[in-house]
This record gives C-alpha cells, structure tokens and sequence, in this order.
C-alpha cells in the first residue's frame, strides 16, 4: 500500500466514523461524562486484551483459548515490534480469524465482531480492561497502559500453543 493509498483510507475512514459518530450520538456529543453505551468506541477499533482477559473471554463463551483465538480474533505486531498479541476481528478482517494480519490489512475499519446488531457487547462481563476505561468525552483517550507488553516472550506459542512465525509466512 503506497502512502497515498493509505492516506485515502484514512480519510474513508475519518468520514465513516463521523457519520457513525453523529448516528450513535456518544458521551462528547451529548454532553455526557459517563459512558452512554452507544456502541461508538467499539466501531472505530477493537481493544486488546491480556492473555489472562483472553482465558477469560473463552471461559465465558465456552471455548479453549486456541479455539476463541481461531474464531474470533487476528494475530498482530506493532511496527517493527517482535511481540505478537491478539485482537478482536473487526468487520474488515473477518477473514482472518485466527491468522496474523498483512501489514497492508491493519487498518482499523470497522466494528469488533464482539459488537451485536444492537450496539451491544456479546462479552460485556468479561470484556478487555481497555474496554472498561474507554471515555470518548475525554480528549487524550490514550491507554494507561500498554496491554501489548502482556503480550511478550512468545506467549502466544507458550501460553496457547500458537506458533506465530507460520501464521506469518502464511499470509505474507
């Protein structure tokens, strides 16, 4: 993907997330500062969870670790990063349950598959921490911590038997 390509959509993006935005009405927009569960945070991407919120995910949807992974999540990097971690499909990759996405299929688009058709969250007991501390009418929305270094030390392979390396090679 050339930088122009990826600029371009970036802007498709920007203008769907603001439609999305104006639809669903979040906290900012209304003046709120609570969550109004609308649903708006979980279209513009999906959180990471802890390989502990991962057990916790499979737990409750009665599947094995390995077995939610390859349903309903992706396996990532960060740029030139060596740790793999996981993360929700969104609508854009549903594709790759359970593969490492191309670096040219990254970009967030879309709603977490764990999103229903009411705006609603399927794991909303157990959902990912950086799920819990989402504040939309809060300008700096960073995470207070990074998740991706839960990810460290292969534990994918040793912890969910998931050997990374070949999912990679796979889809190169």
């Amino acid at each position: 993907m050339s930088i122009i390509d990826g600029f371009m959509q970036m802007r498709v993006e920007e203008n769907r997330l603001e439609k999305l935005r104006q639809k669903l009405k979040p906290a900012d927009l209304r003046g709120e500062k609570k969550c109004v569960m609308c649903g708006f945070c979980c279209h513009r991407r999906t959180c990471i969870p802890t390989p502990e919120e991962l057990k916790k995910i499979a737990e409750f949807l009665n599947l094995t670790p390995k077995k939610l992974i390859n349903k309903f999540f992706a396996i990532d990097r960060q740029w030139l990063g060596k740790d793999y971690y996981v993360k929700p499909l969104s609508e854009n990759i549903l594709d790759l349950a359970g593969k490492f996405i191309p670096n040219d299929r990254t970009f967030n688009e879309g709603k977490c598959v764990f999103l229903d058709e009411n705006n609603k969250c399927k794991i909303y007991p157990v959902r990912p921490k950086t799920a819990q501390i989402q504040k939309c009418w809060e300008e700096d929305e960073e995470d207070k911590e990074n998740v991706i270094d839960s990810w460290k030390d292969n534990v994918l392979e040793k912890e969910f038997g998931i050997k990374v390396n070949e999912y990679e090679e796979e889809n190169e």
